[in-house]
């Protein structure tokens, strides 16, 4: 009977043991798995929302292209300029593509063959020299062609392109185009983001007439519909560390993933920082989920077959044990 239950007090005991033994095993694969898995799909997700800023950069700098050379080829704004008719004014053309196409607020400039300021759409400034603060424009002077950029002057970090106007083959000046970065943040929260555009500290003191008159940390917020909860969570959290971020950043009390994408010059210096929010509640780890149900069901049924393994050899032990039991009683009389 003692040996019976040696045998009993074992199996449970070893039982006991594979049990707790595995669970630890199937909660440390099963959490590493899926934590590997979020990581891939984290990446992905960062990868996607850095992949759709640039497209829509992309579309916004041609489409603010194609509108300068338009106007570049206006009948009305060649003879403006010959004419050095200062009661030209754009208005109705702004406030008509800001109606009827994606272009809100887009300013013009018309500037002559000679580096002044004809006309501006967004101010009554007019007849300043640009080429003493301009590189760009003395570049068009001397050698006239189709610039398309992204920069930060005084009053914005904007979209510009600039295309000649010539009359007769006689080049006469110059129509600038800038376009301002609204309705890229509105599209990307279309796709389901939210996205923080900034120009980079270093431009601060050059954005003497600044927009949106937004800052946080020295950075220039530069498209209007910034939501002011993002703005203080960056600066509670300083700004420097979103625009640091390598891959991507979650952040467990917002429920947030975030990204940056980063936006240089023509030397290749940063300008500006596209910081960019998903909630992770609209992540699809539906998948992710899928894995994880399927090993956790894998290790499930190995259990149960350990168990009978056990099983098994329990009732192999007691059945011997049962047979040698009349041999036993047999020497004992």
């Amino acid at each position: 009977m003692f040996n019976l239950n040696k045998i009993t007090l074992k199996s449970v005991f070893m039982t006991l043991s594979i049990t707790f033994v595995w669970i630890i095993i199937a909660f440390v694969t099963v959490t590493n798995r899926v934590n590997d898995l979020k990581h891939e799909k984290y990446f992905e997700t960062s990868n996607q929302m850095k992949k759709e800023i640039n497209i829509l950069i992309e579309e916004k700098a041609e489409a603010v292209l194609i509108v300068a050379f338009s106007m570049a080829q206006n009948m009305e704004i060649k003879e403006t300029l010959l004419n050095n008719n200062s009661i030209f004014k754009l208005d109705e053309y702004s406030k008509g593509l800001g109606e009827f196409t994606s272009m809100k607020n887009l300013w013009f400039q018309i500037i002559t063959s000679d580096g002044k300021s004809f006309y501006r759409s967004w101010t009554d400034k007019k007849g300043d020299d640009l080429k003493d603060v301009r590189v760009d424009v003395v570049e068009m002077i001397h050698n006239p062609k189709i610039i398309s950029s992204i920069s930060v002057g005084k009053f914005d970090f904007t979209f510009k392109s600039m295309v000649p106007i010539y009359s007769n083959g006689k080049f006469i000046g110059f129509v600038e185009a800038m376009a301002k970065f609204n309705s890229i943040a509105s599209k990307m929260e279309n796709k389901g983001y939210d996205t923080i555009i900034l120009a980079d500290k270093k431009y601060k003191d050059q954005l003497q007439f600044a927009y949106t008159k937004i800052f946080v940390d020295d950075y220039y917020v530069a498209n209007m519909n910034a939501k002011k909860e993002l703005l203080t969570f960056m600066h509670e959290k300083g700004v420097e560390l979103f625009i640091g971020i390598d891959g991507y950043y979650i952040d467990e009390k917002s429920n947030q993933l975030v990204t940056v994408y980063h936006l240089p010059d023509i030397h290749n210096e940063l300008m500006g920082h596209f910081i960019i929010f998903q909630n992770l509640e609209k992540i699809d780890f539906s998948n992710i989920n899928r894995i994880r149900d399927r090993l956790i069901s894998l290790f499930a049924v190995a259990y149960i077959f350990i168990l009978l393994f056990f099983y098994y050899m329990y009732v192999k032990a007691v059945s011997s044990f049962d047979c040698q039991a009349p041999s036993r009683a047999g020497s004992k009389s």
